[in-house]
């Protein structure tokens, strides 16, 4: 049976893929999402009809950097590619990320919610219940403020920030200031 048939124009219908979700860099600030999709047509062979375009912005250095999905299926020539149009760009797949919207917590989803805090019904940007859109106050982290963390944007609490230099730091006595004295001299 032909369902496009029975629905008519009283339903559109469309099947569910697996789609695998990519970041690419330092595209040309000219870069529209019409160059975007022919581009990737052109080059990597999928179909501008099949790329969903997620965001597409202006980085602070004056290049663009895109987010798109593709369907798993067609996404390996893109991993392979490393030029979109005659721009040379990073392109790399986002690791899918479950959020609760229960708890808001990452890691897993509602329906395995262990947590004893409902947060369903608070905004995003706040932490406060009762609204969910047009936030006018200020944003923070209140996952972190509920951990005792401060909590001062919603991008990241400076306390996290640190964490991410600590990791990213050498290894301890790498740095000649934590040599001793005679060791310096020498």
């Amino acid at each position: 049976m032909d369902m496009g048939a029975v629905l008519g124009d009283r339903a559109s219908l469309r099947a569910l893929t697996q789609s695998k979700v990519f970041l690419i860099r330092d595209l040309d600030e000219l870069t529209t999402e019409d160059e975007l999709k022919s581009a990737l047509e052109a080059q990597a062979e999928i179909p501008a009809a099949v790329v969903a375009i997620k965001s597409l912005r202006k980085t602070q250095y004056g290049g663009k950097t895109a987010v798109i999905a593709v369907p798993a299926n067609l996404a390996d020539p893109l991993i392979k590619r490393g030029r979109v149009g005659w721009s040379q760009c990073l392109i790399k797949e986002l690791e899918p990320r479950q959020r609760c919207f229960r708890c808001l917590e990452e890691g897993h989803i509602a329906a395995h919610c262990r947590s004893t805090v409902d947060r369903s019904q608070c905004c995003f940007r706040c932490g406060t219940a009762g609204h969910k859109a047009e936030c006018p106050k200020e944003a923070k982290c209140f996952l972190c403020a509920s951990r005792g963390n401060q909590a001062t944007s919603a991008d990241g609490a400076p306390d996290v920030a640190t964490k991410a230099r600590e990791v990213r730091s050498p290894l301890p006595n790498a740095n000649p200031s934590t040599e001793p004295a005679e060791k310096l001299s020498r």
